[in-house]
Parts: structure tokens; C-alpha cells; sequence
């Protein structure tokens, strides 16, 4: 991981030797020139984005890494690093889902030991916590007119976020 990150840093900060180096190596594989995304504490994610990219371009890495002339050398990923890369890569995708899915949201948000402060604790912004809050009250809502008829044992939906959420509905198909 520490090559790709240094790679992709030194890529960028080298505007006159690595980085034509990289669009010229870009170009000869047939791939357009498109940076190594940096893979930072402050965007969800980026790991996987970094390493997506570092994977598809495999062939330029390996060709700029190559080039002595371009002091990229102690950059240069073996075989089998790439290897783990690319296995990072397949278990990554999923968690990239996670952020697509409102279940995610809402899973952390009801579980007993996590609930909202699994989003305040390491200091999500205020808009992704507030989204999260919304998800799980708009779902809820869309639960309890579903239930509607139904015997229920209800909380109010502002408890949601906060404490425990109990609910038991009747199995009619078990009497």
C-alpha cells in the first residue's frame, strides 16, 4: 500500500519529470492519462478508489516504476504485492457498497451497541450523520404504514436514533 500512496504522491508533486513520464506511459499502453487517486483520512473510501485505479494501470505503474531515470524504482510492486492489491480490490468493492445502500445506515443506526454515536464518535460530517438520521426515519415510517392492521407494539419514531428499537408484530401464519 505505502508504494502506491508514495507513488501517487511523488506522480503528482513531480510536474516536470514523473508526471509527463506517467501521461507519456499512459499514452503507450493505450490507457488514458489519469492520475493514481490519494487514498486520505478525511474521504470515505478513497482506499478503495486508490487502489482501483492503481490496478487498472498496472502495466504504466510497472513501466514508470521500471525507469531508472525517473527515481521511481523503490516504488516498483512485485508480483505478488500485486497480487494482495488486487485481492484488497475484490474485498474493498463490497464495502464501496455500503455507501450506495441505505441498509448499511440503517443497520448501524438500530443496532443496540452502535446506534448514532457510530457516526458522531469518529466525527462524520454533520450532513452524512443527519442523512443517516433521515434514512432510518423515513424507513420507519414506510415500515409502520406497511404494518398498519397489524397488532404492534410501537416506540415513537424520534426514539428511534436513541435507544433500543423494539418491535414485535403478530405472526398471523403461526396460530
Amino acid at each position: 500500500l505505502w508504494k502506491i500512496r508514495q507513488l501517487a504522491f511523488a506522480i503528482v508533486h513531480s510536474t516536470t519529470i514523473a508526471l509527463p513520464a506517467w501521461r507519456k506511459a499512459c499514452k503507450e499502453k493505450g490507457k488514458s492519462p489519469r492520475l493514481i487517486p490519494r487514498d486520505v483520512r478525511t474521504r470515505w473510501n478513497s482506499l478503495y478508489d486508490m487502489l482501483v485505479v492503481a490496478t487498472e494501470y498496472k502495466e504504466v505503474v510497472n513501466t514508470v516504476t521500471g525507469d531508472r531515470n525517473l527515481d521511481l524504482r523503490k516504488y516498483d510492486v512485485s508480483d505478488a504485492e500485486w497480487t494482495i492489491l488486487e485481492d484488497m480490490v475484490f474485498t474493498l468493492k463490497y464495502y464501496s457498497a455500503t455507501e450506495e445502500s441505505n441498509v448499511y445506515r440503517i443497520a448501524m443506526v438500530l443496532h443496540p451497541s452502535l446506534k448514532i454515536e457510530y457516526f458522531k464518535l469518529p466525527r462524520w460530517e454533520q450532513p452524512w450523520i443527519q442523512t443517516a438520521e433521515d434514512v432510518v426515519r423515513d424507513e420507519y415510517k414506510v415500515y409502520l404504514a406497511a404494518g398498519e392492521g397489524a397488532e404492534a407494539n410501537i416506540i415513537d419514531a424520534d426514539a428511534v436514533c436513541s435507544i433500543s428499537l423494539i418491535i414485535t408484530i403478530t405472526n398471523t401464519f403461526l396460530d
